[in-house]
């Protein structure tokens, strides 16, 4: 089986052109080379439309941005509110929860009495916001 593959190979070798590096993949069979005195193609005309369509892109995105500002502008500017005392109670009872929550699962196995005192604190906690 083996012998069927080489000689294949050597057949795709031979029947590839040695010049120019060219491999089967880089050779264009279905046009035919440009000479080398053939002016380049150029895209001038779309390039000019493009451009204009461009220029009118950004003049309505730079005048949507100015029509926003000012209706930000327009809007009242009122000191930020600081939370109520009752929000600033209830964050810290939160933030004291979640912390012994954090606590008791970084432990691998808690124990019955730590488990306990958890259930016994979220109780205290739940009553405390009701």
């Amino acid at each position: 089986m083996g012998g069927h593959e080489t000689t294949r190979v050597v057949r795709l070798d031979q029947s590839m052109p040695l010049s120019n590096h060219a491999t089967p993949r880089s050779i264009s069979w279905s046009r035919p080379k440009r000479s080398a005195s053939a002016a380049p193609r150029s895209n001038s005309a779309s390039r000019i439309k493009e451009q204009k369509e461009e220029e009118e892109r950004r003049a309505m995105a730079e005048a949507a941005f100015t029509e926003w500002l000012i209706r930000k502008n327009k809007l009242p500017r009122g000191p930020r509110c600081s939370p109520s005392r009752d929000q600033i109670v209830q964050h810290v009872r939160e933030d004291a929860r979640q912390k012994v929550l954090n606590i008791w699962l970084a432990r691998s196995h808690p124990s019955k009495k730590s488990s306990a005192n958890i259930d016994h604190m979220s109780r205290s906690y739940h009553s405390d916001t009701s």
